[in-house]
């Protein structure tokens, strides 16, 4: 990176022209790496609605411990998720 940097700084260029130029006008960004408490999905329903109050349209979560092994539990905190998100909102969950 530094010597990109180097070489686009020498040439007066910007390192996104030397590497091809634009692609997307705009990137679409996401809150990442939400953690869930399978007990108890209060707090993540809280940090939920703050991040759609500060504008984030998505919203990765941590798959949980023991998320597959207990589907009916797994179902009820995605259902609650979604519902507190509401339907705009990408949702993403990230298993290890």
């Amino acid at each position: 990176m530094a010597v990109h940097d180097a070489v686009g700084k020498a040439l007066g260029q910007p390192l996104h022209i030397l590497l091809g130029g634009c692609f997307r006008e705009k990137v679409n960004v996401y809150v990442s790496s939400v953690w869930m408490d399978p007990d108890g999905a209060g707090r993540t329903l809280t940090d939920i609605q703050k991040y759609v109050d500060e504008g984030y349209k998505g919203i990765k979560f941590y798959g949980w411990p023991g998320f597959g092994r207990q589907r009916t539990r797994d179902i009820r905190l995605l259902q609650e998720i979604r519902k507190d998100a509401g339907d705009d909102l990408e949702l993403m969950l990230d298993l290890e």
